[in-house]
Formats: C-alpha cells, structure tokens, sequence
C-alpha cells in the first residue's frame, strides 16, 4: 500500500512540473497570444463558438453569422484565416 503512494506521488510531482515548464515556456505564451488574437477578430467578424482544434496546423472551428460550423486555417505569422471549409456540405 505505501508503495502505490509513492507511485501516485512521484507521478504527481513529474506532471505538475512538466505543466509548470510548458507555461513558462516564451513560445507557448506567444501561441496563445497569436490564437487569441485570431479569435478575437474572428468573434468581431461574427463568428462565435471559436475554438483552437490544432497549434501546429493553425486549424479552428467556428460557428459563423448564419449558424454553419466552420474549419478555418490561419495563416502561420499574420492573424489572417487563408482557408476554410464548411463542415456541412449543404451550408455551402
């Protein structure tokens, strides 16, 4: 029994550090500045619903001003969207 307490500790201790590296880490704050950003504009547009589906490919879905959900690509440096695709074919 003690030693699954130390497991649980141990395991607690590694994830709560690797969170707090992540955090601290400059490009993961200037990711979340960047999509922020984006969802702001976006929200301005009149889309709502917004959210990151992936950092790394720049992929957000969103529900624009007439009720259709919305895969949206951005751009990588500029807060601009450079695709996008419905994703209902009959919102087209």
């Amino acid at each position: 029994m003690n030693v699954f307490k130390n497991v649980t500790a141990v395991v607690c201790v590694t994830l709560a550090t690797a969170g707090a590296s992540w955090a601290n880490d400059p490009a993961s704050e200037m990711q979340g500045v960047y999509f922020e950003g984006l969802k702001t504009k976006l929200v301005q547009a009149g889309y709502h619903s917004v959210r990151v589906v992936n950092t790394e490919t720049r992929v957000l879905v969103a529900i624009d001003k007439d009720g259709s959900e919305v895969v949206l690509v951005a751009h990588p440096f500029d807060d601009k969207i450079v695709g996008s695709t419905y994703v209902h074919q009959f919102d087209n």
